[in-house]
Order: C-alpha cells, then structure tokens, then sequence
C-alpha cells in the first residue's frame, strides 16, 4: 500500500481522513493541482500553476494554444517531479476546453492518458 499522500477530494474513510490511494490517482490529483492554481497566487511559489483561466475567457488562436501546451508541459515537470509529460493536446469546442494528457510516471515507468475538461 501507498501513503504517500492524499488524493483529491478529501474525505473521511473508515473513520479516518488518511488512506491509502495508488499512485496514479495521487499523481492525477498533484496535476489537477497545478493545472487549476493560478500563476502567481501560491505564497513562496511564484511560478506554481498555470495561466489556464485568461485562456477560458479568450478566443483560441493556434499560437495560443500553443502557448498553452508547452506551459502545461512545463509547469507539470516543474512542480512534480514524478511525472514526465509525453503529449498535450488543447482542444476547444463551442464553450469548452478539453486539454488531453499522456504522461510517464517515472517510478513505476507506467504511462497514462486523461482528459479534463474547462467550461467557460
């Protein structure tokens, strides 16, 4: 078992707020983290997060989307060190924004895929 760390949401289990959680929620639950913090607004970590919510709010251009995949990629490897980014994809369809991941968990050497999803 795990217990390196708590997964998103929290909530009590077995009369205990402390479970285990495998290892690729944790590390979709650090992602999720990132992606929804905004750039600047983490005490003592000026370049935790990410600029996603002035791109919701904006029309997408291709330099933005872009722009918009190398800094998830970058400030995902930044932030967590167990996760190597192998591909982001930005897509936007009508009101929302669907941003696909493919990443490496360096420990286990396991690859996953997700896709969120932003609603304007």
């Amino acid at each position: 078992m795990d217990y390196s760390g708590l997964s998103a949401p929290i909530d009590k289990r077995n009369g205990g707020y402390f479970y285990p959680s495998n290892l690729e929620e944790l590390l979709w639950s650090s992602l999720l983290l990132i992606l929804t913090t905004d750039k600047g607004s983490m005490p003592g970590k000026r370049n935790f997060g990410t600029n996603i919510s002035r791109f919701i709010f904006e029309q997408m251009s291709s330099f933005s989307v872009g722009e918009l995949q190398v800094q998830i990629k970058s400030v995902i490897e930044e932030n967590d060190n167990r996760i190597l980014v192998q591909s982001v994809s930005v897509i936007r369809q009508r009101d929302t924004i669907y941003i696909k991941l493919r990443i490496l968990n360096k420990i286990s050497r396991s690859v996953y895929e997700r896709t969120f999803q932003l609603l304007q």
